[in-house]
């Protein structure tokens, strides 16, 4: 009930592309995508802190507000080739909203097939993005409130690389058991200019380490 009335969030994707066969070996992908939302799209659980202007402790906590509308934009390339056996497959993707946010994703993957009976499949991701106009590590006391702030680090500016393998035992044309190891390690700016006051002394942003184990089997039918 604090939150206030109930409130409702509209989107609408579209999505086109175009692929190409760029000889016998290699198919290539480009698509574009676009979303329009409109409604309530603030995180109800996120808050930001409102820290003393001089020794930088808190005072108070809000709840963070968001916009009501966000524009997003994409362009992904998508190229597998394929070897004597094994397949490479390398992608990149720009990305853009009216939040401010601007971000690129590189991935690789290089499938080696080792014999019949089973393939081992590297993966490497890169993603990097910029903050949102409206992203604040904190407000400070005395200030004027801005109309739109978030601390989410999912809006501040980071940079992540995901490291991983897959390993696939196929049983036939349409079916296989396949185990897949991930890592991820994400940075951001712990130390930004201007902290103030104890600030200085905290990591406002700290690293994210993730590990992923998934066992998956695919059929067709």
């Amino acid at each position: 009930n604090w939150k206030g009335p109930d409130a409702s969030l509209h989107e609408i994707d579209a999505l086109v592309g175009i692929t190409q066969v760029m000889s016998r070996h290699w198919l290539s992908t480009l698509s574009y995508s676009y979303s329009s939302s409109h409604g309530y799209q603030t995180d109800p659980y996120k808050l930001i802190s409102v820290v003393d202007p001089v020794s930088g402790q808190p005072n108070e906590q809000l709840y963070e507000s968001r916009p009501d509308q966000r524009r997003k934009q994409s362009l992904f390339l998508d190229n597998k080739i394929h070897l004597t056996s094994d397949v490479i497959g390398a992608s990149i993707r720009a990305y853009k909203d009216d939040w401010g946010i601007k971000s690129l994703t590189a991935e690789l993957r290089y499938r080696w097939q080792l014999g019949r009976d089973y393939y081992v499949e590297p993966h490497l991701r890169y993603y990097q993005q910029n903050a949102a106009d409206f992203f604040h590590y904190y407000l400070v006391s005395g200030e004027t409130l801005p109309q739109y702030a978030s601390a989410d680090t999912r809006l501040a500016k980071f940079h992540a690389q995901t490291y991983g393998v897959k390993f696939g035992i196929p049983f036939s044309e349409t079916s296989e058991l396949n185990l897949r190891v991930e890592y991820y390690d994400q940075h951001g700016n712990g130390s930004p200019a201007g902290a103030i006051g104890q600030l200085q002394q905290q990591n406002l942003f700290p690293d994210l380490k993730a590990y992923t184990l998934l066992l998956g089997y695919t059929f067709g039918f």
